[in-house]
């Protein structure tokens, strides 16, 4: 075992540590940066680079429109609205309404939006919720993530983890995966597992905690004043505008990055829109950004010290000589959902996917079906908070720990398990 693969180790039980105990995870980036640096996993240039990236720009943005939200008091009306479409406030099983509502929503609009584009654009909605019915937001967080993860798994654009895996294919002048190809075992694995999250509600992890400061007070019922009339349109015109950029960029890819849009979206509210420079920039917490990189920077020392390599040539040298189509499923599966586990789902995908095509051509099999079984085991990303971008972008604004993905997560690993085994060989058979 080489230096830097037994330091990567070493890191990254320092990182579970972290998560699961009382030190503030944000602190994790500044015990870990310098060891990486030290201990050859990371050059400077890798850990500085963790804190410019695009994907930290979105959790920034949606950080600071979740507070102007709240500020604003637009989460009045969009409370109003939830309450008279689960049956006003007093109504019957509210809790119970409200989650079936939140899953169909999630689990069908990431089938054309990204998931985790999605995710954090529901995520001032999950705050009002929370604040409207007591129920803990990091409950209603992890429902949501685990629902637009399940819808985005249907289709090519659902998830970023899709569309590697059909990149794959045509880089080495294959056919790429259909839109629709990945909704056999999605579509069931959607019913399914949305089944058992509804089902299972009262065991996702609830705690007593407080919601950011901007959600917490109760707005008296009075009329708003001509000032907060125009910050409360703003902030409403601003968001609508920034999550409509996130959807034109998940279809169609949109002229500015989304990040830059909401950047000028928060200077418009600035100019125009009543806001103090000072009231914008309060709600750019450093705390989730730096929650963050410590766990953008674990995926980034796993990949650069081979350990994905190894787990990748792991897999392939067990697949020789197997013809069981169902046995070759399986072992792809779990090796993606391994990996995916430690390394996140969109760098599963880039690595698996270019072995799974090689494996295919040398046992003469259908490079299409291995690779969609590659993508299924990387899109099933439930049992750890860096098993995907939507899972580091969003525990931020949680009190989840390590083991809530696990407790949660594990029975939507086995259904996603069960369904691709027995369904992908019927409709994608290798042979």
């Amino acid at each position: 075992m080489s230096s830097q693969l037994l330091g990567a180790l070493v890191l990254f039980i320092l990182f579970v540590y972290i998560m699961v105990s009382k030190i503030p995870n944000w602190v994790g980036y500044f015990i870990m940066a310098p060891l990486a640096i030290l201990l050859g996993c990371c050059t400077s240039g890798d850990v500085t680079g963790v804190l410019n990236s695009s994907t930290l720009h979105l959790l920034v943005i949606i950080g600071m429109f979740s507070g102007l939200i709240g500020a604003a008091h637009l989460d009045v009306p969009m409370g109003d609205f939830i309450d008279k479409i689960t049956g006003g406030e007093d109504s019957h099983n509210k809790e119970l309404k409200t989650m079936i509502l939140l899953f169909i929503f999630a689990s069908f609009f990431s089938w054309f939006l990204q998931n985790n584009y999605l995710t954090l654009s529901l995520l001032p909605v999950l705050f009002t919720i929370s604040k409207r019915q007591k129920v803990s937001h990091s409950k209603l967080i992890l429902f949501t993530i685990f629902a637009t993860t399940l819808g985005g798994a249907c289709t090519l654009i659902g998830t970023p983890t899709n569309i590697f895996a059909s990149a794959a294919l045509q880089e080495v002048g294959l056919e790429p995966l259909k839109f629709f190809d990945f909704i056999f075992v999605g579509l069931p694995v959607m019913i399914l597992g949305g089944i058992y999250m509804i089902a299972a509600r009262k065991f996702f992890p609830s705690y007593e905690e407080e919601l950011p400061e901007e959600y917490r007070g109760e707005v008296e019922k009075r009329e708003l004043t001509k000032e907060e009339r125009k910050k409360l349109k703003a902030c409403a015109i601003a968001f609508i505008s920034f999550v409509v950029s996130l959807a034109l960029e998940s279809l169609y890819g949109f002229f500015l990055p989304p990040f830059t849009w909401g950047y000028l979206m928060l200077v418009g509210m600035m100019l125009f829109g009543g806001f103090s420079p000072k009231e914008i920039i309060k709600c750019a917490k450093t705390d989730l950004i730096f929650q963050f990189s410590t766990s953008v920077l674990m995926v980034k020392i796993i990949s650069n010290s081979g350990l994905s390599d190894l787990l990748g040539g792991f897999i392939a040298n067990t697949l020789q000589g197997q013809t069981n189509i169902y046995l070759i499923t399986a072992i792809l599966f779990l090796g993606a959902l391994s990996l995916t586990s430690f390394v996140n789902n969109k760098s599963t995908a880039m690595i698996l996917a270019p072995i799974a095509i090689s494996i295919a051509n040398a046992m003469g099999a259908n490079p299409q079906a291995m690779v969609l079984t590659i993508a299924v085991g990387s899109g099933c990303s439930f049992l750890t908070p860096f098993a995907s971008a939507t899972n580091y972008m969003l525990v931020p604004y949680t009190n989840l720990k390590f083991t809530d993905f696990i407790k949660a997560g594990l029975p939507l690993a086995v259904i996603n398990c069960i369904c691709c085994v027995v369904i992908l060989p019927i409709f994608f058979p290798y042979f």
